[in-house]
């Protein structure tokens, strides 16, 4: 899920040159969203005035007024659809209370008419789920409820965090077929709670398992994404049961994979893709080497990569990347830092004159009982 804000078409083909350049298998979700950001909380509008709300959005449009967002992203989709043998798209509205109920009726009729995944983040935190049981009490209080009145809950679509999920919830999901895509790493930095694993899995749930962006979880590192996958069920759950270190691995592969629609990825086997990733034994991980689904889980931190191919190409081989050259790429960074450091000052000085009144509409929600907790404990001075 990639926002371009504002959306070019050509930074979208930047974006997939980049892919195919390093050879990396993509699934691609353009992120929308037209809900302003004031109504992602339910006490920014009590607590901030006209002009203050204005400060909570970006000063320019993801896309100019009027823009048919739809129709604009069926035409590019299907204009580079088999482009590239590993480039496939998926729909990526932000969240259920940031995009209408119009452009949702109309996204999921593009995904059922071009058989599009759809990502989605829901219930990352406690004020993405107050602003469900507050503004959707129609559907019981719901966004979960709410997405199943659109026929939006079937096996394409993927629930990213589901942290704060109530057993209702949780049980639909899994009547539907729909997925769920768990971030630990970034749930952690971002304090915002630990997901239901056991309860999903009960449920029967496909769980897929991510890393979520840089700035959340800081790095891309699935051995870290699945260690606490495991890990962190324990601290909700302390008796004996799921999930283990096999069902980390398979959450990191093939339930990944299952999630875009995916069939032939994500097992070692003769007519799937060949993505391979292949480990130095020799590591002092695995010596000696008892349980390859407990080793790899627990302590790989991803040093003993040595090979990693993709469509049977190699493209990182004695732990060095063959597609790009990584000097120049570090280069390139330093040189476009100045310009993102500009960017995140300007940012800060327009929330600035808020901020206050941004942690007291977060320590108003955390205030409210909402039937369900995410946090290990919850102290009070």
């Amino acid at each position: 899920m990639h926002s371009l804000n504002p959306f070019h078409e050509e930074d979208l083909d930047v974006i997939l040159s980049a892919y195919e350049e390093l050879g990396l298998r993509v699934v691609l979700a353009p992120q929308i969203a037209d809900v302003g950001r004031v109504k992602s909380r339910v006490f920014y509008s009590e607590l901030l005035s006209a002009d203050e709300q204005k400060r909570l959005s970006a000063p320019a449009r993801q896309f100019p007024e009027g823009t048919d967002v739809v129709r604009l992203l069926e035409s590019l989709i299907r204009a580079r659809r088999g482009s590239s043998p590993l480039a496939f798209f998926a729909l990526g509205p932000s969240s259920p209370e940031s995009c209408s109920p119009a452009l949702w009726e109309r996204l999921v009729d593009l995904s059922a008419r071009e058989e599009l995944p759809i990502y989605t983040h829901i219930y990352e935190n406690k004020g993405m789920t107050h602003v469900a049981r507050e503004g959707w009490r129609e559907h019981h209080g719901s966004h979960v409820h709410w997405l199943k009145s659109l026929g939006a809950l079937t096996p394409r679509m993927t629930l990213a965090h589901s942290v704060w999920m109530r057993q209702d919830e949780i049980e639909l999901i899994g009547e539907t077929g729909a997925n769920v895509g768990l971030n630990p790493a970034g749930n952690l930095k971002t304090r915002s709670g630990i997901a239901p694993t056991r309860e999903f899995l009960n449920a029967g749930i496909n769980i897929g398992l991510g890393c979520d962006n840089c700035s959340c979880s800081d790095v891309q590192n699935m051995f870290q994404a699945m260690k606490l996958y495991v890990t962190l069920a324990a601290v909700c759950h302390p008796d004996e049961g799921p999930p283990r270190a096999a069902d980390a691995l398979r959450a990191a592969t093939v339930n990944g994979a299952k999630t875009a629609g995916f069939s032939d990825l994500g097992h070692l086997r003769a007519g799937m893709r060949a993505d391979v990733t292949i480990l130095d034994l020799s590591d002092i991980s695995y010596v000696p080497l008892n349980s390859v689904a407990r080793q790899v889980v627990f302590t790989e931190s991803g040093r003993a990569v040595e090979t990693v191919i993709v469509d049977g190409r190699v493209i990182m081989q004695d732990r060095r990347i063959l597609t790009v050259d990584e000097a120049e790429v570090r280069e390139t960074v330093e040189r476009v830092l100045p310009g993102v450091q500009k960017s995140l000052a300007e940012i800060r000085a327009r929330i600035a004159p808020i901020e206050g009144k941004l942690g007291l509409a977060e320590s108003k929600t955390w205030a409210t009982d909402l039937g369900v907790n995410r946090y290990v404990g919850y102290f009070r001075d």
